[in-house]
C-alpha cells in the first residue's frame, strides 16, 4: 500500500513539474506577448493611432493562449494523434505565430501523409519544442525570414529551422529557460538538438529517431 501510495505521489509531482514547465513555454510566453501589444495599442491610441493592427494582434494572441490551454488538457488524455494532425498543427502555429509578427516564412513539410499515429505525449512535446524554436527566432532573428524544414521518415523525425541575426544581437529576457527546457524535451524523445551559427544565419536542428 505505501508502495502504491509513494508512486502515485512521485506521479502527480512529476505532472506538476510538467504542467509547469508547459505554462512557462507556452502559456506563459503567449500572455507576455498579449501585455506587451496591448500596452502598445494603449500607447498608439494615446497618441492618436487606431491601434486597430495591434488589437487584431492582441485578439489571435488570446485565441493563441486559448489553444495551449486546449493543449495542455490533451497532455493528460491518452488518446493518439495522426501525423496530418500534426501537419495541420505545425501550418497553424507557424502561421499565427510569424504572421502576427509579420515575419515570412517557408515551411516544408514532408512524410506527413502516411496513416500513423503519435501517442498525446510525444505530440505535445514535439509541438512544444517547435513552438519554442520559432518564438527563438522570433525574439532574436533578423524579423526578415524564417525557414523550416519538417520532415518524417521511417519513422524518424527532423526539423531544421534558420533565421537570420540582427547586426546588434537583441537581449530578450527569459529566452534562455526556454532553450533548457527545449532540450529537456529532445531529450525526454530520446532526441538530439544541434545549434549553429555562421555567415549571419542561426540554425537549429533536431533530430528524434523511432517517434
Amino acid at each position: 500500500y505505501l508502495f502504491k501510495e509513494r508512486a502515485k505521489l512521485l506521479a502527480e509531482k512529476k505532472l506538476r513539474k510538467e504542467i509547469t514547465r508547459d505554462i512557462h513555454d507556452d502559456v506563459g510566453t503567449t500572455l507576455n506577448n498579449l501585455k506587451m501589444t496591448i500596452k502598445e495599442a494603449i500607447e498608439e491610441q494615446t497618441n492618436g493611432g487606431t491601434a486597430q493592427t495591434k488589437l487584431a494582434k492582441a485578439l489571435l494572441l488570446g485565441n493563441q493562449a486559448m489553444d495551449s490551454l486546449k493543449n495542455l488538457i490533451w497532455k493528460v488524455d491518452s488518446q493518439e494523434f495522426a501525423l496530418k494532425d500534426l501537419a495541420g498543427e505545425i501550418n497553424t502555429v507557424t502561421k499565427e505565430l510569424l504572421a502576427s509578427h509579420h515575419i515570412p516564412y517557408q515551411l516544408d513539410l514532408s512524410g506527413f501523409e502516411k496513416q500513423e499515429t503519435l501517442p498525446s505525449k510525444t505530440y505535445h512535446h514535439l509541438m512544444m519544442i517547435y513552438k519554442e524554436a520559432l518564438n527563438n527566432a522570433i525574439r532574436h532573428g533578423d524579423q526578415k525570414k524564417v525557414a523550416i524544414d519538417f520532415v518524417h521518415k521511417d519513422g524518424n523525425m527532423s526539423i531544421r529551422l534558420k533565421n537570420g541575426i540582427p547586426e546588434i544581437p537583441t537581449t530578450a529576457s527569459g529566452s534562455n529557460k526556454g532553450l533548457l527546457n527545449m532540450k529537456e524535451r529532445i531529450a525526454l524523445l530520446g532526441g538530439e538538438v544541434v545549434f549553429s551559427q555562421a555567415h549571419g544565419q542561426f540554425e537549429v536542428q533536431i533530430t528524434l529517431a523511432h517517434i
